[in-house]
């Protein structure tokens, strides 16, 4: 996942592992998760949705929603960068819209820290654009066509 995996210190290493887990469990269960396992009760969460999410009880709701709205199927990390308590990471997210039927995949940017072993502060970059015009609710050829 990242260049220089061996000069991870062990605490960076044990921050590795909790990552690659908590995106694994937070995505590929067929169930919601407990949030609390993962995210610091005064934790800040942006880019999940329209607003920005304090503490675990909106992450959570948060949580919920979306995975009323998509069934998780897999989670592929393709690039994690740790250093101390800071992280990046890339992934995609697979999934089956419930609604529709349709696959959907998402792919994010996350940036974040963690305290107390937990995500703290974590911003997430989406990509809406791609998931919306491949759920039909965008249409991209239009977009294209005013955006050059």
């Amino acid at each position: 996942m990242q260049p220089d995996e061996e000069s991870l210190s062990p605490r960076e290493l044990i921050y590795r592992a909790f990552l690659f887990r908590w995106i694994k469990n937070g995505w590929e269960s067929r169930s919601s998760v407990c949030v609390s396992d993962y995210f610091h009760p005064e934790c800040v969460v942006t880019g999940m949705a329209p607003v920005v999410l304090e503490g675990v009880d909106q992450v959570q709701a948060a949580y919920q929603s979306l995975h009323a709205r998509v069934e998780h199927c897999h989670a592929e990390t393709s690039f994690m960068l740790i250093r101390d308590e800071s992280f990046s990471l890339v992934m995609e997210l697979q999934g089956v819209h419930r609604d529709t039927g349709k696959d959907v995949v998402i792919e994010v940017g996350v940036h974040g820290r963690l305290k107390d072993d937990l995500v703290f502060q974590c911003h997430n970059v989406v990509d809406y654009t791609s998931m919306y015009a491949k759920l039909g609710i965008l249409d991209a050829t239009k977009l294209q066509d005013e955006l050059g």
